[in-house]
């Protein structure tokens, strides 16, 4: 009696199985890396259009207050803006030292989105 060896080529099934389930995670995990970048370049333009938007907003408000006088000209008005969804904007004037009339301080909330997200951008402007 010989002994005869039995060779086979190619996969087995289990082998065969067991690829394909690392291929398949591979690629689900590809997918929600994708997945995951792509949310959070979209949240970080959207933040970007809110700050540019708080920004033309302190900059007209800072060039019209005179005397400090603490005010909310605007105060929760919707806004249109391209690139962003149900955007609320208020602008606030306060006087952080009222022994100095001359300094206000500009206050720009801009939320935005949902879930909502919010930016603030303050600054100061003194009046001659």
């Amino acid at each position: 009696m010989g002994f005869r060896a039995n060779i086979t080529e190619g996969f087995s099934t289990v082998e065969l199985l067991v690829t394909l389930l690392i291929a398949a995670i591979f690629l689900l995990s590809g997918y929600a890396l994708a997945n995951v970048v792509l949310v959070e370049s979209g949240d970080a333009r959207a933040k970007i259009r809110a700050q540019i938007l708080a920004d033309e907003y302190v900059d007209l408000y800072r060039q019209t207050v005179g005397t400090c006088s603490p005010s909310t000209p605007i105060d929760a008005q919707s806004v249109s803006r391209e690139g962003l969804s149900d955007v609320v904007v208020t602008v606030t004037i306060s006087c952080p030292n009222t022994q100095i009339t001359t300094i206000s301080k500009v206050s720009v909330q801009v939320t935005y989105g949902m879930p909502t997200k919010s930016i603030v951008i303050d600054t100061y402007s003194a009046s001659s």
